[in-house]
């Protein structure tokens, strides 16, 4: 959890990639939550941390467009 956030308890939780963030949110706040502390396996964790690394591959960030073939991506 970080510190911002406010919820004291949720299992309201959703999946979404970001640039530097943890795949899991708290969908009421929308804050980050630290994927050490979600009770999923450590496989999963690992699958999520790679998708997570791969985000953002598909964004060319110099001419702030999408990269060829980025839709497939």
């Amino acid at each position: 959890m970080i510190e911002s956030c406010r919820c004291n308890e949720t299992y309201d939780l959703k999946v979404e990639a970001d640039i530097a963030a943890d795949a899991i949110w708290y969908n009421k706040c929308y804050c980050n939550f630290d994927i050490e502390y979600v009770p999923i396996s450590t496989d999963l964790k690992a699958e999520l941390m790679e998708w997570t690394v791969k985000y953002g591959k598909w964004i060319d960030w110099d001419n702030d467009g999408i990269v060829p073939n980025g839709i497939e991506l």
